[in-house]
């Protein structure tokens, strides 16, 4: 069976709109469904009130962060599954399913994603990644042009989506997204879960490597869907995303540094 969890920050009425595609007839292997929400100062308390009783909610009287917040739950379920979905995630009919069933076929799998699609329609690069080295990092968080990284031989952050895009079978990736993610509790707390360190941004990366060091493997299904409107509490527009962006981006190579020592 599957837990799923959402953490919410001032975005009550996409957790709403979410919670309606994890109906149990789209996806009977719903045991559960955990809320976290971080300290949220807009009307968060009032929209999602009704669903007490419904889903477990948790109130926290500040605002963690994404990994701890989803440590906070995880450490309360007893399913063999857990699928983290964000607030501005859309989940197809049958996709835990489909995403479930392949994980108990693979026992070598610690964790499984989905095609991130925008509301177009259109694959998104979030969702085959490769580990990132500091170099791929920094081009992307300065917005070196693909063209410009590839005449000065780059190396990529993202995998090529038109190599994949009529990819049909799992891909084995080196990181998965943390907006929609299903995976193995024992994996996830064999490692320890998240480093509560990375309050936002570039938990889901740490994690991946953490697993992967295990001798876990981790896979995309292609034909598995979610929209992902990318509605974030932070608009990524915004200094604030940014230096939080660059602040975990910067303890994330830290830590790969320290463990080469």
């Amino acid at each position: 069976m599957i837990s799923v969890v959402t953490v919410n920050f001032n975005t009550a009425h996409h957790v709403l709109r979410s919670l309606e595609t994890l109906s149990m007839d789209s996806h009977p292997r719903i045991a559960q469904a955990i809320i976290i929400d971080n300290a949220s100062s807009d009307d968060s308390r009032e929209q999602l009130a009704h669903l007490q009783g419904k889903v477990q909610i948790e109130w926290n009287q500040q605002n963690i962060g994404f990994g701890r917040a989803n440590n906070q739950a995880i450490e309360q379920v007893d399913t063999a599954y857990v699928c983290l979905v964000n607030p501005d995630v859309r989940l197809t009919d049958k996709s835990l399913t489909t995403m479930a069933e392949y994980v108990d076929a693979h026992p070598d799998v610690a964790a499984v994603g989905c095609a991130m699609v925008s509301r177009d329609g259109e694959v998104a690069a979030e969702s085959f990644r490769y580990q990132p080295t500091k170099t791929a990092s920094i081009a992307k968080y300065l917005h070196v042009p693909k063209g410009v990284r590839r005449a000065l031989g780059m190396p990529d952050y993202y995998m090529d989506l038109d190599a994949l895009k009529d990819q049909t079978e799992p891909v084995d990736v080196d990181i998965l997204s943390g907006a929609c993610m299903l995976m193995r509790v024992e994996a996830f707390r064999e490692v320890g879960g998240f480093d509560p360190e990375f309050f936002l941004y570039w938990e889901d990366t740490d994690l991946s490597v953490r697993l992967r060091q295990k001798g876990w493997k981790l896979h995309v299904l292609p034909t598995v869907e979610a929209i992902h409107f990318k509605t974030s509490s932070q608009s990524r527009q915004s200094v604030q995303f940014w230096l939080q962006f660059g602040r975990s981006m910067g303890l994330y190579f830290k830590k790969r540094a320290q463990e080469s020592l």
